[in-house]
């Protein structure tokens, strides 16, 4: 199984190969490309299992006559042509990182040793995200950053602002999420109406991300962030339709953090889980 947690999703490329989908077949394909991510790229060629794995009962002909052009077939298996170039060039990433790795920490033992052999180390070069996957990742880290934000305006002009400074590295993503969080709770502690509460943009502005204790507080996790959504979905505090990935609420549903009544609640696409 894929020991890299999170899909990536091109939301542009989702939504127009689903663009003639309904709510059900969404979900299903959802959870197909899910599944494939998980087993390394490629599902057994058997609609037995696949319906079992899209969630899918007596209408599986119908949806999968909806999906079947975005699936190829290589003989007992089947695979889905974008997501297995991601598979394969992320698995190969690793396999460079880690053959970096140990270059380097043999080389760190023999300048020790102070040997000759010292400087006959072979360096690789890794693999770079492409820059689209670049910017998905980016996208993303706001996304959770604005999920976290106790008063909402003005996404699009935040968004902005929150990349020119990631962009020009006057604070990283994990910092500002940490910090937004640290606002966020002093706002509930402390019990303070909306009216007294700093959007976003200027919050940003401001760069109240330095007003945070001082300390070095530990990066959230992905299971941080994956808590804090669900406590935006199930204590009623308003979401953007946008500020969770259609993907994110699915991992959600699988994991029975949230109920398919909250997700739709918000806007969201529950197909494939009644």
């Amino acid at each position: 199984m894929s020991t890299t947690p999170f899909l990536p999703l091109a939301v542009p490329d989702f939504v127009a190969d689903t663009m003639e989908m309904d709510a059900k077949e969404v979900g299903a394909y959802m959870l197909l490309l899910m599944s494939l991510w998980q087993r390394k790229g490629y599902l057994p060629n058997n609609h037995r299992k696949l319906k079992r794995v899209a969630r899918i009962g007596r209408d599986w002909p119908k949806v999968w006559g909806a999906l079947e052009e975005h699936f190829e077939v290589d003989g007992d298996r089947i695979f889905n042509t974008k997501l297995l170039a991601i598979v394969t060039r992320v698995a190969d990433q690793r396999t460079v990182n880690a053959h970096s790795g140990a270059l380097g920490g043999r080389a760190k033992a023999l300048k020790e040793k102070n040997t000759r052999l010292a400087n006959a180390t072979i360096s690789a070069q890794q693999l770079e995200p492409e820059p689209e996957e670049k910017e998905i990742y980016k996208e993303n880290e706001f996304l959770e950053w604005w999920a976290s934000c106790p008063k909402q305006s003005n996404q699009e002009g935040c968004q902005k602002l929150y990349l020119d400074i990631v962009n020009t590295e006057t604070a990283s993503p994990a910092k500002l999420l940490s910090a937004m969080r640290g606002y966020a709770g002093k706002c509930e502690d402390e019990r303070r109406e909306q009216k007294f509460i700093k959007n976003p943009k200027k919050w940003l502005e401001e760069k109240c991300w330095r007003d945070v204790s001082k300390g070095n507080p530990k990066p959230p996790t992905d299971e941080d962030r994956i808590q804090s959504w669900v406590g935006a979905f199930t204590n009623g505090k308003y979401l953007s339709r946008d500020s969770v990935s259609q993907a994110m609420v699915n991992e959600m549903l699988v994991r029975n953090l949230i109920t398919t009544e909250q997700a739709t609640a918000k806007g969201y696409c529950a197909g494939g889980y009644a």
